[in-house]
């Protein structure tokens, strides 16, 4: 699997809001990329916001891209600030 993990700071009383929007506007819009696997979302309580995404190739995940930045203009109602994106492939896995 490859991953793609965006960190960002969102004002922390806007956090639940951030995941309602993940779930109910990001998500749909993932899941019509070919190669979709799975979205990870992770928050600190202080406003820190990790997104993973799983795809199946290393060409698909790039495919992601185009949705996210839709999703960067769309989140800046939350205020949301990015901070970094780290693209990794997934070697190991214990579950």
């Amino acid at each position: 699997m490859f991953t793609r993990i965006d960190r960002g700071r969102v004002p922390a009383q806007k956090l639940n809001e951030f995941v309602s929007f993940m779930r109910d506007e990001v998500v749909p819009e993932l899941r019509e990329v070919p190669g979709y696997l799975s979205t990870s979302v992770e928050i600190d309580r202080s406003g820190v916001v990790s997104v993973s995404t799983g795809w199946d190739t290393f060409e698909n995940r790039e495919r992601c891209d185009e949705v996210l930045a839709v999703v960067l203009r769309n989140a800046s109602r939350l205020e949301l600030v990015p901070i970094q994106i780290d693209l990794y492939e997934l070697v190991f896995v214990d579950s």
